[in-house]
């Protein structure tokens, strides 16, 4: 009986660190890959731009904390073409795009049930990041 839980204990972390390992693996050569891309664009973008400042670094420094806080009531990105910023980083050879799609201010991109703080609920009302 001894045995019998050995060997199976034996195949199962054998199974377990054949896994491991190919996890590790994966992750090694997409990290890798992403180096090899050298050049690409972060983009931190939320109602506060309205103001010019940075993002939650204005928060009651430049704008009053409930004024910071309903900053998203205004935000109108009607100019926003996701096509054009794509077109723009391509022709400047960047590999790709990273999209803050929620900020740490909790202002979020995307149409949420969560918080009132997204971008559905600006008079945009439109998806950043299913555009972009």
């Amino acid at each position: 009986m001894k045995l019998v839980n050995v060997v199976f204990l034996t195949a199962a972390l054998s199974t377990a660190l054949i896994n491991i390992s190919a996890q590790t693996n994966a992750y090694e050569q997409q990290l890798e890959d992403w180096e090899n891309r050298r050049f690409g664009m972060f983009v931190h973008w939320g109602p506060v731009s309205i103001k010019g400042y940075e993002l939650s670094w204005a928060r009651g420094v430049q704008l009053t904390i409930d004024e910071y806080e309903n900053l998203y009531k205004e935000f109108n990105p009607v100019d926003f073409y996701a096509e054009e910023w794509v077109s723009v980083a391509k022709a400047a050879g960047m590999k790709y795009i990273v999209l803050t799609a929620k900020h740490h201010d909790g202002f979020c991109l995307w149409n949420t049930r969560q918080t009132e703080n997204n971008i559905i609920n600006t008079p945009f009302k439109g998806v950043i990041v299913k555009g972009l």
